[in-house]
C-alpha cells in the first residue's frame, strides 16, 4: 500500500503528491465501495480488496499470484482483444467499459471496469489498478428490453412523429403497410394518412393537441395508404420524454387489422342482411326500428308489410331458381318504390318490410307503387310471369311490436279484400280480424 499512498486517483489517471492522511482516507472510501484489483503489467493479480473477491467468488489464495486471464472467458482469452487491452495498459492508456468476466462457478457476470496505469515518477506505468462494478443484472435487464423492442420493431409498424405530427422516421412494416418509400413521408404530416373528412376534423386536431400534453392514445383506427386503400389499424400513440421529463416525440406501433375488420363487418352485414336479395333482414328491421324509437322526437314511424302473391304456384311450377330469381327481381322494385330514407328489408320467404321514419304521408303513394310494379311481370326462362302483392300500412303504435302488429293486421285484410291491393290501420276504426284466403294459382301474364 505504501505505493498508493503516493497516489491520488482522479478520473483513474492522475497522479501526484498528496497528504498521506488524506489520501490514505480516500483509497480507504475507494476500497469500502469498490471491488479493486492489483495487477501487475503481466496481468498477474498482486492483491484483490474483499468486495472483489466476493464479486468473483474466489478466496484470496486462490487468485493472488494467478493470471486474471483466470476471469475471462475462454473465447476471449484465446483472441487478440484481449492481448489489445493489455497492449493499451502497458502504454499507460486508461481504459474503461463493459466486460464479461468467469466467476469461480464458471457462470458468466457482467462488469463496468476501469483500469488504472500508475505510473512512476518517470511517468512509466508499473502497474495496473482496476475498479469493477457490477453490472449483471442492468445487462440482462437492458437485454430482455433490447429483445422486446427487437420483437416489437420485427413485428409491428413503428413510426416517430415530433409534436406537431410530422413524420420523423419508420420502420419497414410501416412502409409496407402504407405503400410508401421512407423519403416520400419523411417530414409529412400525419394526416397524410387520414382520410379527408377526418383531417380537417375538430377530433383529429383534439387527438394531436391530447398528445401534445402528453396523453397516451390507443384504438382501432382508419388510415390511407398510398393508394388511397383503406388499413384498419389496431395502434397505440406513446409520447416520449427525455432524460429531463420533456416531451419529445410521439412514438406509434400498429398491427394492420384490415382483414380481421372486414371479415368482422361481413359478419356483421350477413348478419343483418338478407342474403338473397342484399335487403336488411328481421335484424336489420329491429335495429333500424329501436333506433327511431329511441331518438324520435314525436315524429311517429310508419311500416309498410308486404306479402307476395302466388309465390307458392311459382316455386311449385318452375321451381325454386325461379323463385329466388322472382324474390329478387320483385326486391328491386320494392326498394325502387319506397325511394330514399326507407329501410327496405325481407323479413323471410316472400315477406317483406319498409320503415318509413316519419313518412306517415307518403305511405300510401309507396304502398300504390308497391302493389303496381308487384303485378308487372317477371321474365323467366323465355316466359313472362306475374305475382302481385299485398301490402298492410300502419302508423300507430307506441313501440315497435304494436308497429308491427298494426300492420299484420292491416296486410292480413288486404289478402282477404282479394289480394293486389293495400290496406291501413287506424285505431279509431279498427279492420276485423284477418281472414287467410285460398292459396292462388299461377298467373301467367299474356
Amino acid at each position: 500500500m505504501i505505493d498508493l499512498l503516493k497516489i491520488e486517483l482522479v478520473n483513474g489517471l492522475n497522479v501526484k503528491m498528496e497528504e498521506p492522511s488524506l489520501l490514505q482516507h480516500k483509497i480507504e472510501a475507494l476500497e469500502r465501495s469498490q471491488a479493486v484489483v492489483e495487477l501487475d503489467l503481466d496481468g498477474t493479480v498482486l492483491r484483490a480488496n474483499y468486495l472483489f473477491l466476493q464479486l468473483t467468488g474466489y478466496g484470496n489464495n486462490q487468485v493472488v499470484g494467478q493470471s486474471y486471464s483466470m476471469f475471462v472467458p475462454a473465447n476471449e482469452n484465446q483472441m487478440s482483444e484481449y492481448e489489445r487491452l493489455w497492449t493499451r495498459l502497458r502504454s499507460g492508456e486508461h481504459v474503461a467499459g463493459e466486460f464479461c468476466r468467469m466467476n469461480s462457478s464458471g457462470h458468466p457476470m457482467w462488469v463496468y471496469g476501469v483500469y488504472c496505469p500508475l505510473l512512476d515518477d518517470a511517468g512509466r506505468p508499473y502497474r495496473i489498478l482496476k475498479m469493477v462494478a457490477d453490472i449483471t443484472a442492468t445487462k440482462r435487464r437492458d437485454a430482455d428490453f433490447a429483445g422486446q423492442v427487437a420483437a416489437i420493431r420485427t413485428s409491428q409498424a413503428i413510426a416517430e412523429f415530433d409534436l406537431d405530427g410530422f413524420l420523423l422516421d419508420a420502420n419497414q412494416n410501416f412502409l409496407q403497410m402504407m405503400g410508401y418509400p421512407l423519403e416520400n413521408v419523411r417530414g409529412r404530416h400525419h394526416s397524410l394518412f387520414v382520410d379527408s373528412s377526418e383531417r380537417e376534423s375538430v377530433e383529429y386536431k383534439a387527438f394531436w393537441w391530447r398528445l401534445r400534453d402528453g396523453n397516451y392514445h390507443a384504438g382501432l383506427y382508419k388510415r390511407l395508404d398510398a393508394s388511397g386503400a383503406t388499413h384498419w389499424i389496431q395502434a397505440s400513440y406513446n409520447p416520449i420524454r427525455d432524460e429531463n421529463g420533456q416531451l419529445t416525440k410521439v412514438v406509434k406501433f400498429a398491427i394492420d387489422q384490415t382483414s380481421s375488420v372486414l371479415d368482422h363487418l361481413r359478419v356483421e352485414y350477413l348478419y343483418r342482411h338478407d342474403a338473397l336479395t342484399g335487403l336488411a333482414n328481421r335484424a336489420g328491421l329491429k335495429l333500424a326500428l329501436d333506433a327511431i324509437y329511441s331518438q324520435r322526437d314525436g315524429a311517429q314511424p310508419t311500416l309498410l308489410l308486404v306479402d307476395l302473391d302466388h309465390m307458392k304456384a311459382i316455386n311449385d311450377t318452375l321451381g325454386h331458381l325461379a323463385g329466388d330469381q322472382c324474390l329478387i327481381t320483385l326486391a328491386e322494385r320494392i326498394r325502387n318504390a319506397a325511394g330514399n330514407d326507407t329501410t327496405v328489408a325481407r323479413l323471410g320467404g316472400d315477406e317483406f318490410a319498409v320503415l318509413l321514419q316519419n313518412g306517415s304521408e307518403a305511405a300510401e303513394i309507396i304502398a300504390q307503387r308497391i302493389v303496381a310494379a308487384a303485378c308487372e311481370p317477371f321474365e323467366w326462362m323465355g316466359g313472362l310471369y306475374q305475382v302481385g302483392a299485398s301490402v298492410g300500412v300502419s302508423s300507430e303504435g307506441d313501440n315497435p311490436s304494436d308497429l308491427l302488429k298494426y300492420a299484420d293486421i292491416a296486410l292480413y285484410e288486404a289478402k282477404r279484400s282479394g289480394r293486389s291491393a293495400y290496406r291501413r290501420f287506424y285505431k279509431a276504426s279498427p279492420l276485423s280480424s284477418p281472414e287467410l284466403s285460398p292459396t292462388a294459382d299461377l298467373v301467367v301474364a299474356t
